[in-house]
């Protein structure tokens, strides 16, 4: 992991960084020089996959939200098994 502790980032109780605009700009920063400082130098796409899973060294799911697309996605910060999904194939909702 790139080892978020290190970087001085505040959270609240509940788990969730607690950034500023300056902050998130800074810290997007620190972590594509430490990826890969050639983004920073010739701009291109970014694997958010790759970044994601091998760098950050964190799980990425794939779920309907809801019925609609109504949601684009969802961070969640601790594990859990009471996350609400939808079922297109049956249209239902279950966790």
């Amino acid at each position: 992991m790139v080892g978020f502790n290190t970087l001085g980032i505040r959270y609240r109780n509940n788990k969730v960084p607690q950034l500023s605009q300056p902050d998130i700009e800074e810290l997007a920063l620190i972590l594509i020089n430490r990826y890969n400082s050639d983004l920073l130098i010739d701009p291109q796409g970014l694997d958010v996959d790759d970044f994601t899973e091998f760098f950050l060294e964190l799980e990425i799911e794939y779920h309907y939200l809801s019925h609609n697309r109504c949601y684009f996605g969802m961070f969640v910060f601790n594990d859990s098994d009471n996350i609400p999904v939808y079922y297109p194939s049956d249209n239902s909702v279950g966790i």
